[in-house]
């Protein structure tokens, strides 16, 4: 027979409810479980994606730092060279072209005529030039010799007889301005001038000055001088009879103009004019114009027209001579 107290217990017990069975785990279908390896697989590849560009911008830092660093090593070391007497390092470049120094041409005319006239006359002309950037020394010169013979069997007639001679030094203070003296002397037993000795000193200014590849297009330059030149004079034809000098003192204004026409053909002008202001009033001029063809490398066909003018000529002569010349130029 039980005990009280173990009917107590067994009361108890009957009056606590049954703990139900735990059910095992629901089994994920398999879809779902190849969804979340794609995810795993794509965030994996995600993060090795962007350890990738994280490696990339390191070594981009890494190399604009070398960078860096190998221009403040070099600037040190040129510091360093200049410092110890070093010549600082010049990349090599292409040498420039030297400037063309001398210049030069000689020219020819010949005019031949025969039959009810027997004429013939020669002209030559010659220019040398040596320029450096501050310098500029000329030489020119020109001449002229004709005869004509009476058909007949007359004697024969000088109708040409004619030259000078000028030397010009330029020194050039800028682009525009530069200074300048000029000798010269000329002859001309036509128009009795048996020597006539001058000398200038002034200034130029280059009004217009273009070159292309090197080579002259288009040049404008005016003279401003004061010009003494004196001439002593004879009278050579019909008859030889002395003269008597004159003296002129002038205010000298000349131009020079030469313009490349094209690739063959150029024009080129120089005139001056000179006011006598000591003794009786007179003015004396010239002007040359001339039209060169180019036919090679140093040969030109040039056609030239001179005009000298003497408001006061020796006695019997005209005040304007003119000479119209045609020949073949060489340059140097």
């Amino acid at each position: 027979m039980l005990s009280p107290s173990a009917l107590l217990l067994l009361a108890s017990l009957s009056q606590v409810p049954a703990t139900p069975p735990t059910p095992p785990d629901a089994v994920e279908p398999p879809e779902a479980v190849a969804e979340e390896v794609r995810a795993s697989d794509a965030d994996d590849a995600a993060d090795a994606t962007r350890a990738a560009t994280r490696a990339a911008e390191a070594a981009a830092e890494a190399a604009a730092a070398a960078a860096k660093a190998t221009e403040k090593l070099a600037e040190t070391a040129d510091r360093i060279a200049t410092a110890l007497g070093a010549p600082p390092v010049v990349e090599a470049s292409a040498p420039a072209s030297k400037p063309q120094r001398w210049k030069g041409s000689v020219g020819v005319g010949v005019i031949n005529l025969s039959g009810n006239a027997n004429t013939l006359t020669v002209t030559l002309n010659g220019l040398v030039e040596y320029r450096t950037d501050d310098w500029v020394a000329q030489a020119r010169a020109n001449g002229a010799y004709g005869t004509s013979k009476d058909p007949t069997g007359g004697p024969s007639t000088v109708v040409a007889e004619a030259g000078a001679l000028f030397l010009r030094g330029e020194r050039r203070f800028s682009k525009v301005v530069s200074g300048y003296s000029q000798i010269g002397g000329e002859t001309d037993h036509l128009a009795s001038l048996e020597l006539r000795t001058s000398a200038e000193l002034g200034l130029g200014l280059t009004l217009l000055e273009q070159r292309v590849a090197d080579k002259e297009r288009l040049f404008l330059r005016t003279d401003l001088a004061v010009r003494y030149a004196y001439d002593y004079r004879y009278q050579y034809y019909p008859t030889r009879a002395p003269l008597e000098g004159v003296l002129l003192l002038a205010p000298s204004a000349g131009v020079t103009f030469r313009y490349q026409l094209n690739e063959l053909v150029s024009l080129s002008q120089v005139a001056d004019i000179n006011p006598n202001v000591v003794g009786a009033a007179r003015v004396v001029a010239n002007s040359t114009t001339k039209l060169n063809t180019r036919l090679s490398t140093h040969f030109a066909f040039n056609v030239a027209f001179g005009v000298k003018y003497d408001s006061e000529p020796p006695e019997g002569k005209v005040s304007t001579d003119t000479m119209l010349t045609v020949g073949l130029e060489v340059t140097i």
